[in-house]
């Protein structure tokens, strides 16, 4: 058969002797001088069947390449998909198309689907590149081969190297050559056969025709238009220029594919470019709006600042010009009553003596009505012109008159009959007419200038408070025990404790008013001053009293916020304090561990977050108040004693508190001087996890422990307004 072939080649080669170019349709007809071809492992059940049967359906039309050297050369391919890896894949193996495939049963059928891959991209051909097959049964599986190539051949003679381009580079006019040289006699052919010349290279371009190097200018040129002298056969001369073809086409498409690919980087490098253009123009954008807005946010909040102080100023001018009319008006009113008094006098002083007492009682009746009703009219006025000032300046009443009504007016009147044997330097005196005055003869009391108040009603906010006390505790701890109605019990029936706390308002100390002077902070530290255990020992010394070192303190710290509720002394007073501190009652871990082991316990070191409120009610003017609050603590971690002895697991816990007190001013020792007497109780609850210590690390040995404190306290200190 490979004669025949050959001499059949042999043939159609000297029929084309006279023509330089062979049309790519004829070339075409010999089955293996057209596309190398691999086809992969198809997908799915029975696929090998499949693929067998692909394979001898393209074996009589295509070159086959072995597919596990393609899947190597795909292995090492690189590329960011699949199609690039495949085209890098061909590129390496000079294959022109890659016949990829899956079978799959639907219901009682089999179908086969079978797509090209062309290898200059990777891409799948479609729609001429896909062929779906069907049958009933496995059986009909190898008729496949006898259509595939009709459904799919065109799509496979199309990729790679495609027959188009190789047409026109055979069309392509031929470059002008030297003629060739007389052909020598033909020297007498041995028995020996004759090495076949290297096929010619193509010719290169003249320099007036040098121009960029593309894979589309490239031209394949076979100079020899006969087999030389000297060449074995026509057919081999023929094979020779169809391989030198085959190599050049190869060339171009290589040369293609590189210039493909340095067109995508490049593209690839425009886009990226323009996308990080974009996002550093957005950037910029975005950075000067918000800076815009900033800008903008801050020159409204100093607009309204500016407003507002000048509104301040404005209410206060206002206030400080009423207030001044007031005083006016009150300086008016004295000069005028002066005048009403000594005119009165003037007229009494020239009273007819035969009008008796009963006349005199008579008149003096009369002028204490009117003065009462002129001091009650008056009275009611000032009272409302103060309540329109509080109320415009903030409901602010120590600035006005309004404030003055529970502590008495500037002037105040009241009945004769209640004053009378009063000391003579109070508000009215008793006395009598000399003997030289024209108007002696009879009594009559005098109205005297009553002294104003010496401060307003409501003191101002606190600045700072510091006080120490001194207090007496009693400490109950019970911890349960599993499987037991037995709990462990620790107790100190009482101990003297020291407290030291403090209280600083910054606001008020720049001049705030109103809510935000009762802005602060506060710090309290407590410390045993002496506490003792002891208890029975262990095995080792029975009977024996151990005495164990004991500790407790308490430290504390937040911020506060203290406001009044209403404009008087009598207002109640709420606060509410948030804070973090650290509560530990300490016993010493060596002497504990010598006691008897189910009378042992451990130190508590509370870290927990404390939230309080409390209402301070006054009971008098003068300062004295009772004072009642809560408080609930948010328990972080027991310590590490705790989770030796009862639970390595646990971790915190909770804790609330009550408290109330009896407190007041000593004003009558020192400006500012406070005392107090309160009482507290605290109670601390811990849920205990995890191993023990006892019996040699059991489980939830103690579930749960509840530690309970009581503290009556007297505390002294100092409080500056």
């Amino acid at each position: 058969m490979d004669k025949l072939a050959e001499r059949l080649l042999g043939g159609i080669a000297l029929a084309l002797v006279g023509v330089r170019w062979v049309p790519i349709a004829e070339a075409q007809e010999d089955p293996t001088s057209g596309k190398r071809v691999v086809v992969l492992k198809f997908t799915g059940t029975q696929a090998g069947r499949a693929r067998t049967a692909v394979v001898l359906g393209l074996k009589r039309s295509v070159i086959l390449v072995d597919e596990a050297e393609f899947s190597d050369a795909l292995a090492v391919a690189q590329g960011p998909t699949r199609p690039d890896r495949i085209a890098a894949a061909c590129r390496t193996m000079e294959v022109d198309a890659v016949i990829e495939g899956e079978m799959h049963r639907v219901s009682r059928a089999w179908s086969v689907e079978v797509w090209v891959r062309d290898c200059r991209n990777g891409e799948k051909v479609s729609p001429a590149g896909r062929a779906t097959f069907t049958m009933r049964n496995l059986g009909g599986v190898h008729s496949i081969a006898g259509s595939l190539w009709s459904r799919i051949g065109a799509a496979v003679v199309a990729s790679g190297a495609g027959p188009a381009e190789v047409g026109v580079a055979a069309r392509a006019p031929p470059r002008s050559v030297e003629p060739a040289p007389a052909r020598p006699a033909a020297p007498a052919r041995s028995a020996a056969p004759t090495r076949p010349a290297a096929p010619p290279r193509p010719a290169a371009p003249r320099a007036d025709e040098r121009r960029v190097a593309s894979a589309y200018l490239t031209e394949c040129l076979f100079e020899e238009d006969e087999p030389p002298e000297g060449f074995p056969s026509h057919a081999d001369w023929v094979r020779r220029r169809n391989a030198f073809m085959v190599s050049c086409e190869r060339e171009r498409v290589r040369r293609a594919a590189a210039e493909r690919r340095a067109r995508e980087e490049a593209e690839r490098a425009r886009a990226e470019a323009e996308r990080r253009a974009r996002d550093e123009a957005a950037r910029a954008r975005a950075e000067a709006e918000r800076r815009a807005r900033d800008e903008a946010a801050r020159a409204r909040a100093e607009a309204e600042r500016r407003a507002r102080d000048e509104a301040e100023r404005r209410v206060d001018g206002e206030r400080r010009a009423r207030e001044e009319e007031l005083a006016r008006a009150r300086i008016a009113e004295q000069e005028r009553r002066r005048a009403q008094d000594e005119e009165r006098r003037r007229a009494s002083s020239y009273e007819e003596p035969t009008q008796g007492a009963f006349g005199g009682e008579e008149r003096r009746r009369r002028e204490d009505q009117e003065i009462e009703a002129q001091v009650a009219a008056y009275r009611e006025r000032l009272r409302r012109e103060g309540a329109a000032s509080g109320a415009e300046t903030g409901g602010d009443a120590s600035t006005s008159d309004a404030g003055r009504d529970d502590a008495g007016s500037y002037y105040d009147y009241e009945p004769r009959e209640d004053r009378r044997g009063r000391d003579p330097a109070g508000e009215w005196s008793r006395g009598r007419r000399g003997r030289d005055d024209p108007g002696a003869g009879g009594e009559r009391w005098e109205r005297e200038r009553r002294p104003a108040p010496s401060g307003p009603a409501r003191r101002g906010p606190t600045v700072f408070h510091v006080g120490a006390g001194i207090s007496y505790m009693y400490r109950q701890m019970s911890v349960e025990v599993a499987n037991t109605d037995d709990p462990r019990t620790y107790e100190a029936p009482g101990f003297p404790e020291l407290t030291i706390a403090a209280e600083l308002f910054p606001a008020a100390l720049a001049g705030a008013s109103g809510a935000a002077s009762g802005l602060g902070l506060f710090g309290t530290f407590r410390r045993a001053l002496y506490v003792a255990t002891s208890g029975p020992s262990g095995p080792d010394s029975p009977g024996a009293e151990i005495d164990v070192p004991t500790a407790e303190q308490e430290l504390l710290g937040g911020g506060l916020f203290r406001v009044p509720m209403g404009t008087n002394r009598r207002s109640p007073i709420f606060s509410l304090s948030v804070g973090y501190g650290t509560f530990v009652f300490q016993l010493d871990r060596d002497a504990m561990s010598q006691l008897d082991p189910n009378k042992q316990m451990a130190t508590m070191y509370y870290q927990n977050v404390v939230g309080a409120v409390g209402v301070s009610i006054p009971l008098t003017s003068s300062g004295l108040a009772f004072d009642f609050g809560g408080s609930y603590r948010y328990v972080l971690d027991v310590g590490q004693e705790a989770r030796d002895l009862f639970g390595s697991d646990t971790k915190g816990g909770y804790g609330f508190g009550l408290h109330g007190g009896l407190g007041g001013e000593a004003s009558f020792m020192a400006e500012g001087l406070l005392w107090s007497f309160s009482a507290d109780y605290l109670v601390f609850g811990t849920e205990f996890e995890g191993p023990s210590s006892c019996l040699d690390g059991a489980l939830d040995c103690f579930p749960s422990g509840i530690d309970r404190y009581f503290r009556g306290m007297f505390q002294a200190g100092y409080r500056y307004r």
